[in-house]
């Protein structure tokens, strides 16, 4: 097109270079998205699955939280019938992995909390969503959480928090065969007579992580004879 007849379709058309940056940078844009789409193999390592435990009752029933973070616009939602105080976790467990030093940029995160049919009380779910969702992006590297249960309120600060439901957690571990738990240090004292399951306690999120990607150990709980405690 020489430069006459250019001149001549803007002036008819004022609006047609504005249309067609507008059309370059969505396809700019939208080829960009495609190639942020994950493949089979590397949507698997975008899924991490951490068992918890919720008291129902004077049952214990497991809980999968299972964690799915994708490329998109930033969103997180916690789904699988969770309360008021579950739901707040989103805030908690956002801004506690950000105060635990570790990159956590916008993503699109969804938390599912199996089976759906039971109702999910209470901020001990913070931890194990936390993990999850460390685990999704990468910052957690072995992902061998299938031996452990894993329970704790988080602060903002990363800090593990003290949750009420420990003691009957662990008793009801040890009724269903489950060996190894992760609970607050806070809750310590109160589980010592436990025997039966190592029951691990951490301090903060960071040592969790640690503790998974095997770079240091976390403390277990000395477990006392309930006998000789009485007889003594």
């Amino acid at each position: 097109m020489s430069k006459f007849s250019e001149q001549i379709f803007f002036t008819n058309f004022p609006n047609c270079g504005n249309i067609l940056i507008g059309f370059f940078v969505s396809y700019k844009i939208l080829v960009s998205q495609l190639k942020c789409f994950p493949n089979k193999e590397e949507k698997n390592k975008l899924l991490s699955i951490i068992k918890s435990m919720t008291i129902v009752g004077i049952n214990g029933n497991l809980v999968f939280v299972q964690v799915d973070v994708s490329n998109g616009l930033p969103y997180f939602e916690i789904v699988g019938l969770p309360d008021t105080i579950v739901r707040e976790a989103k805030e908690r467990v956002r801004i506690a992995i950000k105060n635990s030093s570790y990159d956590f940029f916008s993503k699109r995160i969804v938390v599912n909390m199996a089976p759906a049919n039971i109702k999910k009380i209470g901020a001990l779910f913070d931890l194990p969503i936390a993990i999850g969702i460390l685990s999704s992006i990468g910052i957690i590297r072995n992902k061998d959480f299938n031996d452990y249960v894993i329970i704790g309120e988080l602060s903002l600060d990363g800090k593990i928090k003290k949750v009420r439901e420990a003691l009957a957690i662990c008793i009801e571990l040890k009724k269903q065969g489950i060996n190894n738990i992760i609970i607050p240090k806070e809750n310590e004292n109160e589980v010592k007579f436990v025997n039966g399951i190592d029951i691990y306690i951490a301090s903060n999120l960071k040592e969790v992580v640690e503790f998974f990607n095997r770079e240091k150990e976390l403390k277990k709980v000395k477990i006392l004879d309930y006998n000789k405690f009485i007889n003594d």
